[in-house]
């Protein structure tokens, strides 16, 4: 989500927390944390001209009331926790070895999802689980 200056920030009809990696890593997986506020398929096409061809949302969080404000406070929330499990790459992504690519990714969804619905549940706040692959 980029800034831009003097916006009025409301409730986002279409908010989400997204979790997703780059499928062609063989050593080294390579996770991808974010926000959207608007079509993810928009937002994955971005991500692949830009970033990598072979990069996927597995799962995201929509949130019943979003705002960009509890966006970002979930993906810093997230960013967080994962730095103490995996190398910090950049502003949201994280590489992580792995032995069997399914699982390495698995884990890091799981832990990226797990660490997201904490602050949900910390915050009273109505969320869905959307597992995409």
């Amino acid at each position: 989500m980029g800034m831009t200056a003097h916006k009025k920030h409301e409730q986002i009809e279409d908010g989400k927390f997204y979790v997703g990696g780059y499928l062609k890593r063989r050593k080294n997986g390579r996770g991808k944390i974010g926000t959207n506020e608007k079509n993810l398929k928009a937002r994955i096409s971005c991500i692949r001209n830009r970033e990598g061809k072979d990069f996927d949302v597995f799962a995201y969080i929509q949130l019943a009331v979003a705002t960009k404000a509890r966006l970002e406070l979930v993906e810093s929330w997230v960013r967080e926790g994962l730095e103490n499990k995996y190398t910090h790459i950049g502003n949201d992504h994280f590489e992580f070895p792995m032995n069997n690519r399914k699982e390495g990714y698995e884990l890091f969804v799981r832990d990226a999802l797990s660490l997201a619905i904490e602050i949900c549940n910390m915050k009273h706040w109505d969320y869905m689980v959307i597992h995409r692959k």
